[in-house]
């Protein structure tokens, strides 16, 4: 079954970050800037998190942050692109 977290996503701008608070622990997103784009490197749950769909969670509330903050981004990461190519709305948005 798959947890639901209830916590927002927040943008850590000093770490190049994305961060989802699990409590004690916290999943991420890290990224690059390069001029206007964000640049989407790597996602990471902690591993006795992994499995419970926190990850999946994780790229779609930095999607929405992205969206509503009206950024540019590109998916380098290979998970970060699989949920972005599994769903039209971000396929638009996410390079």
């Amino acid at each position: 079954m798959l947890n639901q977290v209830k916590s927002d996503i927040t943008h850590d701008t000093s770490r190049n970050r994305f961060v989802l608070n699990l409590g004690e622990d916290e999943a991420f997103i890290t990224y690059n800037m390069q001029g206007d784009t964000l640049y989407l490197l790597h996602s990471e749950v902690p591993a006795h998190l992994r499995g419970g769909g926190i990850g999946k969670q994780l790229v779609d509330k930095t999607f929405m942050y992205i969206q509503e903050h009206q950024l540019k981004a590109v998916a380098l990461c290979s998970y970060i692109q699989l949920i972005r190519d599994r769903n039209p709305a971000w396929r638009n948005l996410i390079g």
